[in-house]
């Protein structure tokens, strides 16, 4: 798509890839907290709302097994700002089971603060497919060879050190997303 950027002619995504990539970036990379980027979502919203192909959106949210980070960022901007999201495409897009209830959770019930605490958690829970899922955690559990060596050069060319190195790390992922899942202080 065509846009102008200070005057000058540039390519930028169309709203629907736009929304796209704003919903997964802040859903991933931001653990769905911060208040300025789900205000750029409801922006996009009342600029496009009217002209948005919704299917399309929808259509490209399943293809890309992003679907679960999309709703839920088009849930909060809806809470936060009012906008409105067509009812049938949140339907589309909603996800289920036991890791959307748990996402649904975390979002009622953890502050900003604490879901940044619990990224790494917020991620696997925001994995479209459960197959995605499992293999997933296998290579986080098992990385593999050349991943070790290149991440863990430092710990020596043995392999058992690397993996050593990596569980520790694992360990104080654990231990950082700990806080995330505590009751919060009143």
């Amino acid at each position: 798509m065509r846009i102008h950027v200070a005057g000058e002619e540039a390519l930028g995504l169309c709203p629907e890839d736009l929304l796209l990539y704003l919903s997964v970036h802040l859903a991933v990379h931001h653990s769905l907290a911060g208040l300025l980027w789900y205000y750029d979502l409801f922006l996009i919203l009342e600029r496009w709302t009217d002209t948005l192909d919704w299917q399309a959106l929808s259509t490209r949210a399943s293809r890309w097994r992003v679907r679960a980070a999309v709703y839920f960022t088009l849930r909060e901007v809806e809470r936060l700002f009012g906008a409105r999201v067509p009812a049938a495409v949140m339907v589309q897009l909603r996800p289920r089971g036991p890791r959307a209830a748990a996402m649904a959770w975390l979002l009622r019930h953890r502050g900003p603060a604490q879901r940044r605490a619990a990224e790494h958690l917020i991620g696997l829970l925001l994995v479209d497919r459960g197959r995605d899922l499992v293999g997933t955690l296998r290579r986080i559990a098992l990385p593999p060879s050349d991943w070790m060596a290149a991440r863990y050069d430092a710990a020596g060319a043995s392999r058992l050190r690397q993996y050593a190195a990596h569980y520790r790390r694992l360990g104080q992922v654990v231990s950082q997303a700990t806080p995330g899942l505590r009751p919060r202080r009143r």
